[in-house]
């Protein structure tokens, strides 16, 4: 079941509430709470948490030194004061934090003080295990094979944004 929520304020699409929550998981009693990213819906999930034991919570986390915290207002007020006064109470609540790239990782460690221990690496887009399948059944040559790529040729496949502060060209250089 998906339920499609308003935000209850958005404050330059930088500080986002969605409309409380709190009735909403009384009413569905979930067994897992997904979290995208730090929410400021973190104290009603909490909440709902703390008097349903058997419910686990998680959040998966985008942010990184290429998307975030870019100035001083962001870095130090926005991750650094905000955002972490909400993941600082959710943290002992939170089953696990799943950064989708290293780099998400390092950021929250960084700045949010969260311990490497707390976070499991959750790859953004890609299924390791099926991707090894695959390589297994060497079907990467039958793919070549329908697109005209020659085997001598270098694939170089990638997830995410290609935006210019991801600096993609920078894999394709390393490659070369």
């Amino acid at each position: 079941k998906i339920i499609k929520l308003a935000f209850r304020y958005n404050f330059l699409n930088r500080l986002r509430a969605y409309t409380r929550i709190d009735r909403i998981l009384e009413e569905e009693a979930p067994d897992l709470i997904y979290v995208h990213d730090i929410m400021l819906n973190f104290p009603e999930a909490i909440h709902y948490i703390k008097r349903h034991p058997e419910c686990r919570m998680i959040m998966d986390y985008h942010a990184d030194y290429s998307n975030s915290g870019k100035n001083w207002v962001s870095y130090r007020i926005l991750h650094g004061v905000i955002r972490k006064w909400f993941l600082d109470r959710a943290r002992p609540h939170l089953a696990r934090i799943f950064p989708v790239v290293p780099a998400s990782a390092k950021f929250l460690h960084e700045l949010y003080k969260v311990p490497y221990s707390e976070m499991e690496l959750l790859p953004l887009g890609a299924d390791v295990d099926l991707a090894r399948e695959i390589g297994a059944r060497q079907e990467g040559k039958q793919l070549r094979k329908a697109l005209s790529i020659p085997e001598e040729a270098i694939v170089v496949f990638s997830g995410g944004k290609l935006a210019p502060n991801k600096r993609t060209e920078l894999l394709i250089e390393a490659v070369a």
